[in-house]
């Protein structure tokens, strides 16, 4: 819960931010951004608010329709997928029931990916990731809204998902 009061106190930058449309958001410009405090490097461009609270950053790539990538990490430690059941990702995530799960690997580690919608904003699509990197749990969030936008933003929201690299792993991760 704590986590969705951070991203809500984030998502009021969204009235400082001029979108892109959807058509500019495929051209728009990617370079490295880092967070320091959260030891990730991922592509992003300049132009877009990257907010970080503690535990949490925020991308907003679009806010017509509301486009975000949040990375968060757990203050608890994890030390298995496992631990993950399904109540557990829908309580993380906020999910509507149907959401679905997969395994995959990212930045070279298992991760599991939840596709579905957000439970009390249905208008709201998700796919987020839940990865484990020194016994933290970390919760990679996209999100458009609204959700029949997804596709317009896909390719752009794996390549950012594609290019996270954690601090000192850079090889492994590969």
């Amino acid at each position: 819960m704590r986590l969705y009061k951070v991203i809500l106190v984030l998502l009021w930058a969204v009235f400082l931010h001029a979108g892109f449309s959807s058509a500019q958001i495929q051209d728009v410009e990617l370079n490295e951004c880092h967070d320091e405090a959260l030891g990730i490097t991922l592509l992003c461009n300049p132009e877009w608010p990257f907010l970080s609270e503690e535990n949490v950053i925020m991308l907003i790539l679009n806010d017509a329709p509301l486009v975000t990538a949040t990375i968060a990490v757990s203050d608890s430690p994890v030390l298995s997928l496992k631990q993950l059941t399904n109540e557990i990702i829908q309580e993380l995530g906020g999910y509507k029931d149907g959401f679905q799960t997969q395994m995959l690997q990212l930045a070279g580690q298992e991760a599991i990916q939840v596709a579905g919608v957000h439970k009390s904003h249905e208008n709201v699509g998700l796919v987020d990731y839940y990865v484990i990197h020194d016994v933290n749990l970390y919760s990679i969030l996209f999100s458009v809204e609204p959700k029949d936008n997804w596709w317009d933003y896909e390719e752009l929201l794996f390549k950012i998902r594609d290019s996270i690299r954690w601090d000192g792993n850079e090889e492994a991760q590969k």
